[in-house]
């Protein structure tokens, strides 16, 4: 049997792989589960090799920009009149994806790390969004409209074997899903779900914070009140931190 002991403190975390704005944060440690999740404000840009990708709208509309962590030798990657946003390094740090943006439709779109060979992941009619690259490179999750519910699904960065991981309905609670995040090990996938509110992006009233299994495709809910934005795992795959919009206790786990 497992008890726990409640107690609140504040820290301020930063992570390897998306930089964190500071802030006062509470972590919650989930008894039932065998990790622990944390609270945080999150920014959007994605750092490998010393070099920081993130989009920036400086020139009209949102493109595709490198530049050192120091902020010096910043290089545009994309220059056209769609928006580019949302950069996520392969693991090799060899090439980027991307989501293009053109009228109300999204594209997944691959590039060298310095711009060069920008092409379409795969043909689709359908909103695609919120790419993350797998540890060991093989393969990218994304969500897709596809459908007709936000789904996540998992593509080769060549474009071959899409695959849908997810089978939401696209009703008000359990129907679309956002921010798939890989687990250092390429097992599981943390995620959000829209739990109360409309069917769009920003139309839901609370997101709940889950993770799945990519062997069994079994979910599990975390129980820690609702979530927001921007999931991420700790380096040793214990945590999960994310950005939310109120202070959480701390729940401690410890044998009885």
């Amino acid at each position: 049997m497992l008890s726990t002991t409640i107690r609140v403190i504040h820290a301020i975390v930063a992570t390897h792989k998306r930089l964190r704005l500071g802030m006062w944060l509470m972590l919650i440690c989930v008894a039932m589960l065998p990790f622990h999740v944390i609270q945080s404000a999150v920014a959007q840009p994605t750092v490998q090799n010393g070099r920081i990708a993130f989009a920036s709208n400086r020139d009209g509309d949102f493109e595709i920009y490198v530049m050192n962590a120091d902020g010096s030798d910043i290089l545009q990657l994309t220059n056209n009149d769609i928006d580019d946003r949302d950069p996520n390094w392969s693991p090799d740090g060899s090439q980027i994806v991307f989501v293009s943006s053109s009228g109300s439709t999204r594209e997944l779109r691959i590039m060298n790390a310095d711009g060069s060979n920008q092409r379409t992941l795969f043909m689709s009619s359908t909103n695609n969004f919120d790419p993350e690259w797998s540890p060991d490179g093989n393969e990218i999750a994304f969500i897709s409209s596809q459908s007709r519910a936000f789904n996540i699904f998992t593509v080769h960065p060549d474009g071959s074997n899409l695959k849908q991981i997810t089978f939401g309905t696209g009703k008000v609670v359990g129907g679309n899903f956002y921010e798939p995040t890989w687990s250092p090990d390429g097992q599981h996938l943390a995620y959000l779900m829209g739990e109360i509110g409309g069917s769009a992006r920003g139309s839901f009233d609370s997101f709940g914070l889950y993770t799945i299994d990519l062997n069994t495709l079994t979910s599990i809910a975390l129980p820690i009140g609702p979530s927001y934005n921007n999931v991420d795992w700790s380096p040793d795959g214990q945590s999960i931190i994310f950005e939310g919009i109120m202070l959480m206790e701390v729940v401690q786990a410890v044998d009885a």
